[in-house]
């Protein structure tokens, strides 16, 4: 069996060219083995700049649905938003660091998912920027969607213009190939922690931070042979 993502009731599968021929019995394959399964959908990559999937529709009519993630719901359109399953033991790791009444932004914040999760347990107020209208649209509905203790402000932007004063913590889960440190840099307020997402190769000496402090670098994924996603926690000196 190949294997497959599944997102709410969704399934993602990548199927090589060579098994063309038999993309359907695949996605009938996968329905007959998950019985909450109810669309499939074969994935093709990501491209632009919203990070969107191209994706061929093989079982359903549909390629919305609603996924929930240690007790948060979370709609999303698998094609025309960016999502990432297999980054949850990430966001809860996050979540962890957090303290109550912390002010914090969240950049690129996509459909919520971040900012949903700080905001579940701890007394926050965060700011969320998105400029995907369609990914911005779908944030607003998950903030209605969930009991939340913490509070979430929705911001459609761009994060290359957006203006604002200074924040305990800020979370720059960037597009692959963007390098927003010195825009993203200034939100930071002294002391205050910033969680960078980039990638490094197995052998790249690490990037200099002026300014910040490196406290810990986590692996997330395997992003091509010898290249990983990270993120980089660090504090403003």
């Amino acid at each position: 069996m190949i294997g497959y993502t599944k997102v709410g009731d969704i399934a993602l599968v990548r199927i090589p060219e060579e098994l063309e021929h038999r993309e359907c019995a695949i996605a009938q394959e996968i329905l007959e083995k998950e019985r909450h399964i109810k669309v499939v959908l074969r994935k093709f990559g990501r491209y632009g700049e919203f990070r969107k999937e191209r994706v061929k529709i093989l079982i359903g009519d549909r390629t919305e649905t609603i996924h929930t993630e240690y007790g948060i719901k979370v709609k999303i359109d698998l094609k025309e938003t960016y999502f990432s399953e297999r980054e949850k033991t990430e966001r809860q790791r996050l979540q962890k660091l957090v303290l109550h009444g912390e002010n914090i932004l969240v950049l690129f914040a996509g459909v919520g998912i971040i900012p949903l999760v700080l905001a579940k347990e701890k007394l926050v107020k965060i700011t969320a920027v998105e400029k995907n209208e369609k990914a911005f649209s779908l944030m607003e509905e998950n903030i209605t969607l969930n009991m939340l203790k913490g509070s979430i402000n929705p911001v459609l932007q761009d994060v290359y213009t957006f203006k604002a004063g200074t924040f305990d913590r800020v979370v720059v889960p960037q597009p692959y190939r963007h390098e927003s440190f010195d825009t993203v840099t200034p939100f930071v307020r002294e002391d205050g922690f910033l969680h960078y997402y980039t990638w490094l190769a197995t052998k790249q000496d690490l990037p200099e931070f002026p300014g910040f402090h490196i406290l810990r670098i986590t692996r997330l994924a395997s992003y091509a042979p010898g290249v990983w996603k990270v993120c980089i926690d660090m504090q403003k000196m």
